[in-house]
């Protein structure tokens, strides 16, 4: 662990720029995305919220090219488009997200696109201060720690300085290589750090209610709860949630041929499970015809099935859904509810 100032951190983020891409957090007009940068000045360090689209469209583009067909021979050819570069900034809720996906990717029938370009990324976390809005639930769901696999170096602010963690190979070097103003941290330090860092977590918000424990129980006993086709008379089936989420992974499948003739290029695009014609099947039936019904499946997802999986709430807090719904339909309402509900009838 290593402490450097602020001007430190600014001179380590130009240094990396000139060896690589590097794409961090940005403001533009009212909202943040990230953006490839070509200054630390145009960073966003502090008052962040979280970017419109996660860092995950790095990773798992919304749309890109996986196949290549000659439309002539038949023969078929990858396309691996990727090279080395740097995520920077990515907040915890975004890392574990991250980590979510890689498991995720590798799991059965890997992902080869998706391995490749995390293979070339570099993961450079930040550290949230506090809570970013009242959309946050990373504190329910455990995120504000995230998992050591999910990031290279993490930076987070301790006084006026910051703490550098590097937790791979990579990492380690690009300390070495970039940053000459460095301090080792000795066991004081370290105590004072994690002691503050503590105490500071406990200021973040806890809007859910309840305490976040046997979740994927009762999302799985209140399969059929009342409440799903409640808020599925609100949902107008728009997809905004499923578009900005960092853990969502599903795709639709398209073709498209080349003016010449000559190729045929197979290609893949966000697709999720709130959009009408995602689980539309042959002759026309469509197995979750209503948004009460996508909507129990989707958080089924994040809160039980995945969960169960991978011992890791699939929900990472970061509370884009809910700034993006257009009817006000958010995780911490759905979380209250569903346990609200779960608890007054064991009171019974």
């Amino acid at each position: 662990m290593f402490l450097i100032d602020f001007e430190t951190l600014k001179n380590f983020i130009n240094s990396l720029i000139n060896q690589y891409e590097i794409y961090a957090p940005i403001k533009k007009r009212d909202e943040y995305i990230f953006e490839k940068i070509s200054n630390a000045s145009e960073v966003v360090f502090e008052n962040y919220i979280p970017t419109v689209l996660p860092p995950k469209k790095f990773l798992l583009p919304n749309e890109e090219k996986i196949l290549k067909v000659n439309y002539k021979t038949k023969e078929a050819q990858p396309i691996f488009e990727s090279k080395e570069f740097i995520i920077f900034g990515v907040r915890p809720c975004d890392l574990t997200a991250i980590y979510i996906l890689d498991q995720i990717e590798a799991d059965g029938n890997a992902d080869p696109y998706y391995l490749e370009r995390r293979k070339n990324a570099i993961i450079i976390g930040y550290d949230c201060e506090k809570s970013c809005d009242e959309n946050a639930l990373c504190n329910t769901v455990g995120s504000i720690n995230p998992p050591e696999k999910s990031y290279d170096i993490f930076i987070s602010k301790m006084n006026n300085n910051y703490v550098l963690i590097a937790s791979t190979e990579k990492g380690k070097e690009l300390v070495k290589n970039h940053i000459t103003k460095k301090k080792n941290m000795d066991t004081s330090e370290i105590k004072e750090f994690n002691e503050k860092r503590a105490e500071r977590i406990t200021k973040f918000n806890q809007n859910v209610k309840y305490v976040f424990q046997d979740v994927t129980k009762i999302f799985e006993k209140h399969y059929n709860d009342p409440y799903w086709d409640e808020i599925g008379k609100k949902c107008l089936m728009c997809g905004s949630c499923i578009m900005v989420c960092p853990t969502c992974y599903c795709f639709a499948v398209e073709h498209e041929i080349d003016l010449k003739l000559e190729n045929v290029y197979v290609k893949r695009r966000w697709d999720g499970c709130l959009l009408r014609d995602f689980s539309l099947v042959a002759g026309g039936h469509n197995f979750r015809p209503t948004a009460s019904m996508r909507l129990k499946h989707r958080w089924n997802r994040k809160f039980n099935y995945l969960f169960k999986k991978y011992k890791i709430s699939n929900c990472v807090g970061c509370g884009r859904c809910g700034r993006a719904c257009l009817v006000n339909i958010n995780p911490i309402d759905i979380l209250n509810n569903i346990m609200k509900n779960h608890y007054s009838e064991v009171k019974k």
